[in-house]
C-alpha cells in the first residue's frame, strides 16, 4: 500500500511538472495571440440614382496590409488602400489579376486609408488583416437622394435657387457670372442638417495667395438647417465649386453636394 501511495504521490509530481512546462509553452503563444478590432460602423449615400460612390475609411498606426475583402461585392467593391508610411505607397485593385497593385502615386501622412466603389444599397461587412491583426468594419450604403431644400449662389442663376438641379445627381454643373467674391446659402430638407460649407475657386487673385487663399469653409459642429458662406477674391473666368457636406439625422449617413462652376466642358 505504502508503494502504490509512493507512486501515486510521484505520479501527481510529474502531472504537475508537465503542467507548468505546458503553461509555460502556450502564455507566450496566449501573449501573441491575434487581435480582432471591430471599427465604428459607417453609413454613406450613392452620389446619383444611377453612379456609385467612393466610400472611405482610415486605420491609424497600420502599416502593412495582408488582405481588403468585403462580405458583398455587390454592395461595397475593393477600389485601392494607401499606406502612409515613409514609402507612401498605394495600391489600386485590378479585377483582371484579382490583386492589388502598386502605383506611383504618394503623398505624406501617417495612417492607411481604404476606399471602396459603392454599387448599390445594402450593407456589407469589410475585413482588413494585417499581420495577426483583424479589423472589421460594416458600412451600410444608402440609395441617392437630395437633401436640399435649397442653394442660392450669388453668382449663378441670377441668384435663384438651384436644389432643383440635384435631383438625380449630387454633382452639377453652372455657368457664374462675373464677381469677385460669391456667398453661398443653403437650406436642408426635413431630417437632413449641414455639417460644413466649402467653396473653393482654382486660380485666386488675391494679393497674397499663401495667407489669404482661395478656399472658405464653415463648419457646423452641432449641425444646422441652415448655413452660409462667402469665397472673396473669386476669379469667375476660373473653374471653382461650392460643396455642401449633409449628415442624415437619422441614419448618421453623410453626402456632399457639389455645384462646380465654370467647370471645362461645360
Amino acid at each position: 500500500m505504502k508503494g502504490d501511495y509512493s507512486m501515486k504521490k510521484f505520479s501527481k509530481i510529474i502531472a504537475l511538472a508537465m503542467a507548468a512546462v505546458m503553461t509555460f509553452s502556450i502564455s507566450p503563444a496566449l501573449i501573441a495571440q491575434a487581435k480582432e478590432t471591430t471599427l465604428d460602423a459607417e453609413t454613406v449615400y450613392l452620389p446619383s440614382k444611377n453612379g456609385s460612390k467612393i466610400v472611405s475609411f482610415s486605420i491609424y498606426d497600420l502599416t502593412k496590409v495582408d488582405s481588403v475583402k468585403s462580405s458583398k461585392n455587390a454592395v461595397l467593391r475593393p477600389y485601392e488602400y494607401t499606406i502612409n508610411i515613409d514609402n507612401n505607397q498605394r495600391y489600386n485593385y485590378e479585377y483582371s489579376k484579382n490583386a492589388f497593385v502598386k502605383d506611383d502615386y504618394t503623398y505624406n501622412s501617417k495612417y492607411t486609408n481604404f476606399t471602396f466603389d459603392g454599387v448599390k444599397a445594402g450593407t456589407s461587412n469589410i475585413t482588413v488583416k494585417s499581420g495577426g491583426n483583424t479589423y472589421k468594419k460594416t458600412v451600410t450604403v444608402k440609395n441617392y437622394t437630395n437633401p436640399l431644400k435649397s442653394l442660392i449662389i450669388s453668382n449663378v442663376n441670377g441668384g435663384k435657387n438651384i436644389s432643383g438641379k440635384f435631383s438625380r445627381n449630387s454633382e452639377a454643373k453652372f455657368k457664374g457670372k462675373n464677381s469677385k467674391s460669391i456667398k453661398a446659402k443653403a437650406q436642408v430638407a426635413g431630417g437632413w442638417e449641414i455639417t460644413q460649407i466649402n467653396m473653393s475657386n482654382t486660380y485666386s487673385e488675391a494679393p497674397d495667395y499663401e495667407s489669404i487663399g482661395s478656399s472658405a469653409y464653415r463648419y457646423f459642429k452641432k449641425g444646422t438647417s441652415k448655413g452660409e458662406a462667402t469665397l472673396n477674391y473669386y476669379n469667375y473666368k476660373k473653374p471653382g465649386y461650392v460643396r455642401v457636406s449633409c449628415r442624415n439625422k437619422t441614419t448618421k449617413g453623410t453626402i456632399e453636394i457639389y455645384a462646380r462652376i465654370n467647370q471645362p466642358n461645360n
